[in-house]
Order: C-alpha cells, then sequence, then structure tokens
C-alpha cells in the first residue's frame, strides 16, 4: 500500500454534523489543520473529541461574530455543512483558497435543505458541490460537481450513503488541490430554497401517488419524518411503495389487503404502507389527514 502523502498547507475548517466530522476525518489525514470551528448551538461533541484527540484547537462560534483569522496564517480554508454564512474577513484571510462543500447541485439548488427539496422534486440525481467562497450565500464559482445517481429502487439510507460517499471525494480532491481551477458556468436558473419546518413535513394525501412516495422517502431520515394523523393520534411515515391498483374512496382511506395496509392518493392510485409507528393500531377504513 502506498502511503499518504500529507500537504503541509495550513488548514482552517468551518463544519458541523455528520458531513463536518468526515471533512474532518480526511482533512486529518491529508492535511495540517490548525484550526476547527463549529456553530454555537449544535451538537458537534463527536468533532470536538476527534479535535481533542488530534490536538487541534477548537472554537464554537456564534452566528454574525466573525473570527479573527489573521494571525493564523491559513492556507486553505474549507466550510463543510456549516450552519451559519462565513464572513468575508474569514475567508479573505486564506493565501490559496477557500472554498465550499454544498451537498446539493449549484446553482440550482442554493440554501438550506437544498437535498430534501431535490428528491421532493424528483430528481434523478443529487450533486455535491464544491464553491469559492464568497459574499453571495453559495454565489461563488462552482469548481466541481460530484453526481450521486437516483432511482425508485434506493431508500433515503441508500441515497445519503452515496452521498457521503461523494462528498468524501470531494473532499479528497480539495486537500489534494485536484480541482479545476476554472470555473463552471452552468445554463440553469439559480434557485434558493427556505428552510424547511416539521410542519412542512405533513402528509398531503390529495397529491398523486408518485409524489406521496417521493415526499415519504425525502423525509425519512432521523429526526425528520412524515406524519399524518387519524382522530388526533400521530402516524409517522417512514416508507411507502407506489403501486398500480386503484380505488374509488377518499384519499387517506386505509385500506387492507393480503398484501398489507395501503392508503388511497389523491390520484386514486394507492401507496403501500412499508414502515410505520405510532401508538395506536392502524386499521381498514380508517381515513387519514
Amino acid at each position: 500500500m502506498n502511503p499518504v502523502h500529507k500537504s503541509s498547507r495550513r488548514t482552517v475548517l468551518f463544519i458541523e454534523g455528520e458531513q463536518g466530522l468526515r471533512t474532518l476525518n480526511i482533512a486529518i489525514a491529508l492535511t495540517s489543520v490548525i484550526l476547527v470551528v463549529v456553530p454555537f448551538g449544535y451538537d458537534n461533541v463527536e468533532i470536538a473529541n476527534l479535535c481533542k484527540k488530534a490536538g487541534i484547537p477548537l472554537i464554537v462560534r456564534r452566528k454574525g461574530e466573525p473570527i479573527d483569522l489573521a494571525s493564523y496564517d491559513v492556507d486553505v480554508l474549507i466550510s463543510s455543512q456549516y450552519q451559519h454564512k462565513i464572513d468575508d474577513s474569514e475567508f479573505s484571510s486564506a493565501k490559496i483558497y477557500a472554498v465550499n462543500i454544498h451537498a446539493s447541485e449549484l446553482p440550482k439548488y442554493k440554501g438550506k435543505h437544498s437535498d430534501v427539496w431535490a428528491l421532493l422534486n424528483g430528481e434523478n440525481h443529487l450533486g455535491v458541490t464544491v464553491h469559492k467562497l464568497s459574499p453571495e450565500f453559495d454565489g461563488g464559482d462552482v469548481l466541481h460537481i460530484e453526481y450521486v445517481d437516483i432511482d425508485d429502487t434506493m431508500s433515503n439510507r441508500a441515497i445519503y450513503s452515496n452521498v457521503m460517499a461523494a462528498v468524501d471525494r470531494v473532499v479528497r480532491m480539495v486537500c489534494e488541490e485536484r480541482l479545476d481551477s476554472a470555473a463552471h458556468h452552468a445554463e440553469i436558473p439559480s434557485i434558493y430554497w427556505r428552510v424547511r419546518t416539521l410542519n412542512d413535513s405533513l402528509l398531503n394525501w390529495r397529491l398523486s401517488s408518485r409524489n406521496i412516495f417521493l415526499f415519504v422517502r425525502a423525509l425519512s431520515r432521523d429526526p425528520i419524518y412524515a406524519y399524518t394523523y387519524y382522530a388526533g393520534l400521530k402516524i409517522v411515515v417512514k416508507a411507502v411503495t407506489a403501486v398500480d391498483d386503484e380505488s374509488d374512496e377518499l384519499p387517506g382511506t386505509v385500506i387492507e389487503t393480503s398484501k398489507g395496509l395501503f392508503v388511497v392518493c389523491g390520484d386514486s392510485k394507492l401507496v403501500r404502507l412499508d414502515e410505520y409507528a405510532c401508538e395506536g393500531t392502524m386499521k381498514a377504513g380508517m381515513v387519514l389527514h
């Protein structure tokens, strides 16, 4: 096995969550990480523990309170799943480059929860984008997009496993300076997608069976799942399968056959309830809302 070449580039990471943790692990192996910054108010215990183990200073940064990086002699700044806007004074301190790793295709899916919006929209791929940091949120020049193909046989877990593998590949490209320095200017509209709230996870059974499938799959990731109600009882729906069978019952009506429980959708087609959770018992005749 060939030894890993570790760059002497002095790297600062602005990170959060699982994507941030994976970025840190790779950066430690490939560069000289001199500082890690995490956002205040988020649970980043694993990142903190890894920094402590590796002897890397950690700063918890509050939103809107830039850090003075002038004394750190920064070569490279990498942002990965960082939750707050990075100030111009911070990213301009990097002598070689400052980039963000955005787990969606840019400029088509800017903003928060853009990967969820892409799944809701029925895209046949997701994109992990590396772009230069700029004063405009998610607006810097795109340097590389790593695409992840999607089909209907893939669960949310399988999709995000592939997305995280793509993130790993992209982080290595950044750390090893294998990015094309020329910007990619895609001929597609620049769109900002809004933050989703828990209220956005309420199922609307008047949608088509196809859209119900996309909705449930896009939200099948802890702690956010699609949900519905029956007589005040909350039912969390984690997986469904769209089938060709039809019914003239009202949308939301539960039907039971030898193959399981099904729900009627707005196009009169059915979805099978493959995985759900509730305190009571689901049975035929219920009308979910």
